[in-house]
């Protein structure tokens, strides 16, 4: 399996262990499966931390910092949840809009296969800019998320 890579020494980047890592690319995954067979349109919905719902405005600056601890709820299509700390969120959708980017530009040059790195730079990733835009794009549920459904 493979690893992010370190974030040089930044000791403002958040731990991002192998085992995190693994759960992003099966949700990476998990989306993409679900966008390329039509399942349906809501493939997910992110639910926000209480005082991300009290308060929805990003920050200007500072992003990671103050978001850093909060977590989120993914719901999916099938009804089964996922937990992510506030970096793994944006990794993911981040990782997920790469390679749909990608996907994307294969088809348009009727490539049959892409090129897909699961090694990335996290500092790349949890810039302010990036944060912001992903951020931006996501539509946030309005209220709580509802109890996992149990099996």
């Amino acid at each position: 399996m493979s690893r992010a890579k370190k974030s040089n020494g930044d000791s403002d980047m958040p731990e991002f262990p192998p085992e995190r890592h693994k759960l992003v690319l099966e949700m990476v995954d998990k989306l993409l499966r679900s966008v390329i067979s039509g399942l349906r349109r809501d493939h997910f919905r992110a639910y926000a931390p209480p005082e991300i719902r009290a308060n929805p405005s990003i920050p200007e600056k500072g992003i990671l910092k103050q978001l850093r601890d909060t977590v989120w709820w993914i719901r999916w299509y099938d009804e089964k949840f996922d937990q992510l700390q506030f970096h793994e969120l944006i990794i993911f959708l981040h990782l997920y809009s790469d390679m749909k980017q990608r996907m994307q530009d294969a088809a348009n040059r009727n490539l049959d296969s892409i090129e897909i790195d699961s090694q990335f730079a996290i500092k790349n990733i949890l810039t302010d800019d990036n944060m912001r835009r992903i951020l931006a794009r996501l539509v946030i549920e309005p209220d709580a998320p509802p109890p996992p459904a149990s099996n």
